[in-house]
């Protein structure tokens, strides 16, 4: 039988998966889309909260990791977003930009 998984364990392993996926991305972007789809069944499946930033690091369609050199960012200055478009799958994601942000 199967043993089961505690929401620090999940936290964990959800944590591993996405800093290893930041890290191959270079060297292995469909390694890394598989690893930022697991993370997102885990966290699914434990009903973990993601923080904010890991969550507009990947596309929430095929789960590609965004890296900012990679962005196409289309600013949108009435509605003070920025519209970030997956290259993996062209979808678009609008961001809200905080202008206190440093």
């Amino acid at each position: 039988m199967q043993k089961s998984i505690s929401g620090y364990e999940g936290y964990q392993r959800a944590n591993f998966l996405y800093q290893a996926a930041v890290n191959i991305f270079l060297t292995n972007p469909k390694l890394a889309q598989f690893y930022i789809h697991e993370m997102r069944q885990i966290c699914e499946k434990l009903v973990i909260r993601m923080s904010p930033q890991m969550k507009r690091n990947y596309c929430k369609k095929c789960s590609y990791l965004l890296c900012y050199h990679e962005k196409i960012v289309k600013e949108i200055r009435k509605k003070k977003y920025a519209c970030v478009e997956c290259p993996g799958c062209s979808y678009e994601k609008r961001i809200k930009v905080i202008e206190e942000y440093e």
